[in-house]
């Protein structure tokens, strides 16, 4: 195969490159021959007869989308090229996939297994699997061997040979779309891109490359546990390796391993790890000799390696593929933005720009699908020229139009094309393009929140050009009472309290252990009207966020602090509060309101927690967070920055299960007010949440869809309906379907009186009151 190099200096027929001279602006715009080029255009694919229409209605800019294979380019650019119109090619054919081990324990699992079993899976893609047995309580492996799949089915017989709780490990080795083929897969496309490339006869009006290896519909993510195992990667890891450690007892060492004979950096490079977080086994495997290396996985740099190796690697050949364009074609290269990952997150990147599409005409979906891109490119180390290739929309109000073009200029794209439904969209969208653009570029000074805390936080304009936009930045909520929303984070300056206020504006006092200590920061203005009091900052806080530093401890606002004195009064009048089980939270609240003039910000957490301890043994509802059921014969706990109390209950299975379904149970230990109405937060898809069925007392409950109130990384409030409590200590069952590959994250659990409702990412309620239990 033709190195793509050597490609341009041997092959005769290549293109002249374009004598436009272009670049991208400090402002983010492509300047294209001195002139600005920001136009309003069609979205299309290759049918000529279709381009002849949208020239003959005054259309002169173009999103082409062409395949690699199959389609003559040379076609549609030269009919492009007659009318002198301007235009980008988008490249619609998928990436090839990369081939390898999925390692994905918590997923491919079979538990449960007490007597002879013979088990079949539909496996597709799957060359073969590895297969590991072993015991459930102490992780005792009976055996691991490969076993052959052949048409994508495994079968597996298995004998546990005792009457303890087995369970089956699967890892196949397939080709799959978690990552792109970076080696020979991303070579024959490379290939296929220059033959198109030559065949090109001119393409001065060509505008721009978007995706020049293909669709990535899950990107190159850094969380990727997909493990390569082609010869190209090996050849490549093994170097990175040596590069990094440069003798190979290091690495051995780096990765907790706790027996080595391998004594060259090409024998590591092939090993392929058995754990994924806190699931698996803690063994490394060799798929040559088919031994298990035990290793300290909690210590291990294995996954950091591998994530770093593939990142470099992804960067270079987009280097290489970005170099031969400007070089061939003398035009950008933008990729399709898809999650944060390579090849565009991080200061330095190889593309010129990013395209996002768009799916719909609200003013949330527009500024959500455009702001991660343009956070992305806000943090590059050059400027970066942001395009909506692919926009749909749902009428053709002129108003909607205008709405949509404003929301995308505010954001500073600069090229829009719209993608027609129907007929009359066809008529309407050609006219706006003929007549309209998308004005003039303007810098984005944006400042980020962590993506982990969407809801309360949200892409906003916040005054002075500045947005505040997401971004893959560690964080997490504070609950700050009524009046505030707030998140802790910790980006390049170090570590940030971010807080704004539920109403245009409110006065507040923020208490500190050591306030001159602190600095704030508000995006509206320079803040010069907070001033010192004792022991704290006195402010006016609005709608825009302010971000504070200087303290570690949480921000103790005075007017969540008398909201929660005075809840706690309310509960001290109670007739159940003499001889109620309280004395635990009473005690921690007197505590931490002692301890509050010293120390406010850990007394205040406190005070908080002990306050809903109170209210669920004492109130008219109770919260719980679902990370720790009672009994449960599926899944695991694990951390989960974007959920409500840090930490959720993961059911993930890829196989159908033999037996089922799963269960989770859920004590509740106090006794509630009647009638009640169930919520639960998970996070899935509505297929997966529609697997979902509770039951108590005999009644049967299921979700109404779809979920309401969005947070965090998928998660919604999802609605049980109403039951009646009974009494004694209840228990809930949640059952989850599974006869279909299901993968859901449950977050907390909410029993609340008849029409609260949740309000937020948080155990507060609507409507919520207080009353004695029965």
């Amino acid at each position: 195969m033709l190195n793509f190099l050597a490609c341009l200096l041997t092959v005769a027929a290549r293109p002249v490159p374009s004598t436009v001279s272009w670049q991208i602006n400090n402002q983010g715009g492509l300047v294209r021959d001195g002139a600005l080029f920001n136009p309003i255009g069609l979205s299309v694919g290759s049918k000529l007869a279709k381009i002849d229409q949208a020239e003959a209605l005054g259309v002169k800019n173009f999103c082409v989308h062409l395949s690699l294979q199959g389609e003559d380019w040379n076609s549609v650019v030269t009919k492009l090229q007659k009318s002198r119109a301007k235009f980008l090619i988008k490249i619609q054919s998928a990436a090839a996939p990369a081939f390898g081990y999925d390692i994905d324990p918590s997923g491919y699992r079979i538990a449960g297994i007490r007597t002879p079993t013979t088990l079949d899976f539909n496996m597709p893609g799957a060359k073969s699997a590895l297969v590991i047995f072993a015991t459930l309580r102490d992780g005792d492996l009976k055996f691991h061997r490969v076993v052959e799949t052949p048409n994508g089915l495994l079968h597996i017989a298995l004998n546990p040979r005792n009457d303890l709780n087995h369970v089956l490990l699967i890892y196949p080795l397939e080709q799959t779309m978690q990552l792109p083929d970076l080696w020979r897969g991303m070579d024959e496309t490379r290939d296929h891109l220059l033959s198109q490339i030559f065949s090109l006869k001119n393409a001065s009006g060509l505008a721009g490359i978007i995706d020049p290896l293909g669709e990535m519909p899950a990107g190159i993510s850094p969380d990727s546990h997909f493990v390569p195992t082609g010869k190209l990667f090996q050849a490549q890891f093994a170097q990175y390796l040596r590069d990094f450690y440069k003798d190979p007892k290091f690495v051995a060492s780096a990765w907790g391993m706790l027996m080595s004979d391998q004594t060259k950096f090409e024998q590591y490079a092939r090993l392929v790890p058995l754990w994924q977080g806190s699931s698996g086994p803690k063994d490394l495997y060799d798929p040559k000799s088919g031994i298990l290396i035990p290793v300290q996985a909690e210590n291990s740099l294995f996954w950091r390696d591998l994530h770093s190796a593939i990142n470099q690697i992804a960067q270079q050949r987009f280097h290489n593929i970005t170099s031969v364009i400007h070089k061939v074609l003398n035009v950008p290269v933008l990729q399709t933005w898809n999650g944060w990952g390579v090849p565009y997150e991080g200061g330095n990147t190889e593309v010129d720009g990013l395209a996002t599409s768009i799916d719909g005409t609200g003013h949330l979906s527009v500024i959500e699908s455009a702001s991660k891109a343009q956070s992305s490119i806000s943090r590059w180390s050059k400027p970066g020229w942001l395009v909506v290739d692919n926009l749909k929309m749902k009428s053709v109000d002129p108003s909607h139009f205008q709405s949509a073009v404003q929301d995308l200029q505010s954001l500073n794209v600069q090229s829009l094309y719209l993608k027609p439904q129907n007929d009359a969209q066809f008529q309407t969208f050609c006219k706006w393009c003929s007549q309209s653009n998308m004005g003039q570029p303007a810098q984005i000074n944006a400042i980020y929140y962590p993506d982990s805390v969407e809801n309360p936080a949200f892409p906003q304009m916040v005054g002075g050009g500045r947005w505040w936009l997401p971004a893959p930045i560690t964080g997490s909520r504070l609950t700050l009472g009524s009046n505030l929303n707030g998140y802790r984070m910790i980006d390049n300056n170090g570590p940030a309290e971010v807080i704004w206020a539920n109403q245009p504006e409110a006065n507040e006092v923020l208490l500190f252990a050591n306030p001159k200590k602190v600095t704030i920061q508000s995006l509206a203005s320079d803040f010069s009207t907070a001033k010192y009091v004792k022991g704290g900052i006195k402010l006016n806080i609005g709608s825009l966020p302010i971000v504070i530093r200087g303290t570690s401890q949480t921000p103790a606002p005075e007017s969540a602090v008398a909201e929660i004195a005075k809840r706690f009064e309310a509960f001290r009048k109670l007739p159940a509060y003499s001889h109620a089980d309280i004395e635990s939270p009473d005690f921690a609240y007197r505590e931490a309101l002692r301890s509050l003039n010293r120390t406010p910000g850990p007394a205040f957490d406190k005070m908080q927690r002990a306050m809903n301890q109170l209210q669920s043994r004492l109130g008219s509802y109770y919260f719980m967070g679902a990370a720790s059921p009672s009994k449960q014969n599926y899944g695991r706990s694990q951390p989960d920055q974007s959920s409500i109390s840090g930490e959720v209950w993961q059911v993930k299975s890829l196989l159908q299960q033999p037996v089922g379904p799963f269960q989770l149970k859920y004590d509740l230990p106090y006794m509630l007010s009647n009638p009640v109405h169930i919520w639960i937060a998970i996070s899935g898809t509505q297929d997966s949440v529609s697997k979902v069925t509770l039951v108590y007392n005999g009644a049967v409950l299921k979700p109404k869809l779809p979920g309401v109130i969005p947070y965090g990384y998928g998660y919604r409030w999802y609605d049980f309906g109403v039951t009646q409590m009974q009494y004694g200590h209840p228990r809930i069952t949640v059952n989850i379907g599974n006869k279909n590959p299901v993968h859901l994250k449950f977050d907390s659990i909410l029993i609340a009186p008849q029409g609260d409702i949740p309000i937020g990412p948080s155990f507060e309620i609507r409507n919520q009151s207080v009353s004695a239990a029965p």
